[in-house]
């Protein structure tokens, strides 16, 4: 989803941690938080028509991270490495337009390739 960053007046705060691991194991976690003011999105009510008093849109967002990635054959060396990876995300968006309150929970799994 497109987020134009100039449509709001918006704090945004960011953090993470990454910690290698000696057989090259990597768990990552970030988090962060947003409060995005819109300059001019009127809030819209759940049947879609603008909100008593038009006031504009206005959001909250957390969102947290967590990602496993495990090499695989890490005694191999050369131009390509591969990886299995296992992760969850954790999005809450509050915001005065009924269309954004959303709660989302992912989890994914995959394999990376590092060259």
């Amino acid at each position: 989803v497109y987020d134009d960053p100039f449509a709001s007046h918006g704090v945004l705060l960011e953090s993470g941690v990454t910690h290698v691991f000696a057989n090259a194991a990597v768990i990552a976690a970030t988090a962060w938080w947003a409060d995005k003011d819109y300059t001019s999105a009127v809030a819209l009510g759940a049947d879609g028509a603008p909100v008593t008093g038009s006031p504009l849109r206005d959001d909250r967002v957390s969102l947290g991270a967590v990602t496993w990635t495990q090499p695989l054959f890490p005694a191999r060396t050369g131009a390509l490495a591969l990886a299995s990876e296992v992760g969850y995300r954790f999005i809450r968006h509050r915001s005065s337009d009924a269309f954004y309150n959303y709660t989302s929970h992912a989890i994914s799994v995959g394999v990376t390739v590092g060259f």
